[in-house]
């Protein structure tokens, strides 16, 4: 006899990545305009605001909204 909870799979407000904004990661997959990147050790889905963006260039987040986070590249 088993129930699911909508707690035991409900990503909570705890996860919602706001502690990402500022960050800098590498571009793992091309940006069109979404991806993912690697920051650190973790591999995160992201947009861009429309932009393309290549493997391997550099971004920052910058802003996240609900679940999506939205990043900018670096340019020197």
């Amino acid at each position: 006899n088993t129930s699911e909870y909508k707690e035991h799979w409900f990503s909570s407000s705890a996860d919602d990545h706001q502690d990402l904004v500022g960050k800098t990661g590498k571009v793992i997959t091309p940006l069109r305009p979404a991806g993912t990147i690697l920051i650190e050790k973790d591999r995160l889905d992201v947009l861009t605001k429309g932009e393309f963006v290549a493997k391997g260039s550099v971004v920052e987040v910058v802003k996240v909204e609900g679940s999506k986070i939205i990043v900018r590249e670096i340019t020197s």
